[in-house]
């Protein structure tokens, strides 16, 4: 049975009639931090970690734009992202339970091209430094735009029925 907290607990019933209750705590942590742009902190910003094993742990920045995200396990590197409604961002890797980290959102960029000649429906992957978006474009004579991503290079990769490609923007 789940417990809050964290806990688990197991019952063992004994041949004398006799129970046992024994409750194993998985230890976990925080890691806490502060979002920063537009030359000072950001309040209400989504903040996550992504931690090994795919745990995730979300919190929302308060008015001085701090977070603490909780209930986090330890043992390995997290990456921390803040995406701001506006769609500015920032990215930490390698972050450890128990840490505070920094983050200073960018400007949100937006790419948008066409596939030359295709009507069919497609798959685009844009990746860009801790940015990560896969969307389908249909009914939209290979025209494609994908909002929100993070100032700086990314590649865009394309498959289609037809073939696939990428490019550097």
């Amino acid at each position: 049975a789940r417990l809050q907290g964290g806990e688990s607990a197991a019952v063992i019933t004994l041949p004398v009639e006799d129970e046992i209750t024994l409750v194993a705590q998985v230890p976990a942590g925080t890691i806490e931090g502060i979002v920063r742009g537009g030359g000072g902190p950001r309040s209400g910003v989504e903040v996550t970690a992504e931690c090994p094993g795919k745990q995730v742990s979300s919190g929302e920045t308060d008015g001085a734009g701090r977070f603490v995200l909780r209930h986090v396990a330890p043992g390995g590197d997290c990456t921390v992202q803040a995406v701001a409604a506006n769609g500015e961002s920032a990215v930490a890797e390698g972050v450890h339970v128990g840490s505070r980290v920094e983050l200073a959102l960018r400007a949100a960029a937006k790419v948008r091209g066409t596939i030359a000649g295709e009507e069919a429906p497609f798959l685009l992957y844009v990746e860009g430094d801790g940015f990560f978006r896969e969307e389908v474009f249909s009914g939209t004579a290979g025209a494609w735009d994908v909002p929100g991503v993070p100032a700086g290079e990314v590649v865009v990769r394309v498959e289609t029925d037809t073939g696939h490609g990428s490019a550097k923007v």
